[in-house]
């Protein structure tokens, strides 16, 4: 355990980054989320953070706090802190739950109690101002109001921390996969087949488009391109199957 003043004493908050966000992550939302909280820990890397605090809970806490662990192995000047709201919060947790926040603990550069005390009304509150007090950068995973998570927001905002909320990436990656997988079955259609050339051009044109709107809301850069792209027709290939004859 360490105390958390020594640390933070030492620190300029412009360099501490507080965790906030919903204990519930749709499954097929996971890997996405994985890969944007990977690339904007490495942004704020290089922007001179150095400390991370996660509040511990299931979660968006537990999945930013996995991510930090994997940075410092590339950068040893990383410090992952635990602040836990109380003792034994995770008391009543599944055991898969239970067993990678252990591995949290055990692999943090330090854990603190916000209250020694065992869980009790408003010890989440106090977590979370804990968060925001301490910290220079808050990064949030949210996607609605009235909920743990958007009162630590509004707790960094009052505070003027630099707010990031991954949930509104998290919302432009699943409109760009919605998008992709509609235009696919769009193309494997018969309506493709039926579709002059003057339309399939204006519809590649509109697709490509809307692909890199929801590209950019992802948190993806602008692509550099040179001249215009012409668009042409694919070719509509029908794999010979084994067993048939072209006059079946």
């Amino acid at each position: 355990m360490g105390d958390i003043s020594t640390s933070l004493s030492q620190t300029e908050k412009s360099q501490i980054v507080c965790f906030t966000g919903h204990r519930i992550i749709g499954g097929a939302e996971t890997n996405q989320l994985w890969n944007i909280t990977s690339e904007t820990i490495k942004n704020l890397i290089k922007k001179g953070m150095q400390i991370f605090i996660s509040g511990g809970a299931i979660g968006f806490d537990t999945l930013a706090a996995q991510v930090v662990l994997r940075a410092r192995e590339h950068n040893p000047n990383i410090k992952l802190i635990m602040a836990l709201p109380c003792k034994n919060h995770e008391a009543r947790w599944r055991e898969a739950d239970k067993k990678a926040y252990r591995h949290l603990l055990d692999n943090a550069d330090e854990v603190v109690f916000v209250s020694e005390q065992p869980y009790f009304d408003g010890c989440m509150e106090k977590r979370n101002q804990f968060l925001a007090k301490y910290s220079g950068v808050c990064v949030a995973y949210m996607k609605r109001g009235r909920s743990g998570t958007s009162q630590t927001v509004r707790m960094a905002r009052e505070r003027r921390l630099s707010v990031i909320n991954l949930g509104e990436k998290a919302e432009g990656v699943k409109v760009m996969v919605d998008f992709e997988k509609a235009f696919s079955d769009f193309i494997d259609s018969n309506e493709y087949d039926k579709a002059d050339e003057a339309f399939t051009a204006m519809l590649f044109t509109t697709a490509r488009s809307s692909y890199m709107a929801g590209w950019l809301a992802a948190g993806g850069e602008m692509p550099q391109t040179k001249g215009t792209i012409q668009y042409s027709r694919p070719a509509r290939v029908i794999p010979f199957r084994r067993g048939t004859s072209e006059n079946e």
